[in-house]
């Protein structure tokens, strides 16, 4: 998969202003799950996280938060979102989007008291989705 993703390098700049989060979204998904370290691209989506969060929806964040707990990339706005909208999380999207969120904070050491006092309140939900 190495020359699909040297593509990728190539069309950064492309793929952020013409795609949409869910095109980066999955982009981030596929580095995670083959372990593909793309600087170029995370410095890319530290950029453009406000447009991640002004037209993403759940999923497309969650997954990009996922991914960047997988591969270590830091990345402080898009994760302060957990702690500035808690509730949505849980209200926008299903459990799945709520123990990636979790599972990323612990692998990457992010605090996010708000976050994680929606999911003790939560848990109810959480154990039945």
């Amino acid at each position: 998969p190495a020359p699909l993703f040297d593509q990728l390098e190539d069309h950064i700049d492309w793929i952020f202003d013409n795609g949409n989060p869910q095109c980066v979204s999955n982009v981030m998904w596929a580095f995670g799950v083959l372990d593909i370290q793309s600087p170029r691209f995370f410095e890319a989506l530290n950029q453009n996280v406000q447009w991640l969060i002004d037209n993403g929806n759940v999923y497309s964040i969650t997954d990009t938060i996922w991914a960047c707990g997988k591969l270590g990339v830091q990345s402080p706005q898009l994760f302060q979102l957990l702690e500035d909208r808690p509730k949505w999380m849980f209200d926008e999207g299903k459990a799945r989007s709520v123990y990636y969120c979790v599972w990323a904070c612990g692998k990457l050491g992010i605090q996010s008291p708000r976050f994680f006092e929606e999911a003790r309140k939560r848990a109810g939900w959480l154990s039945k989705n």
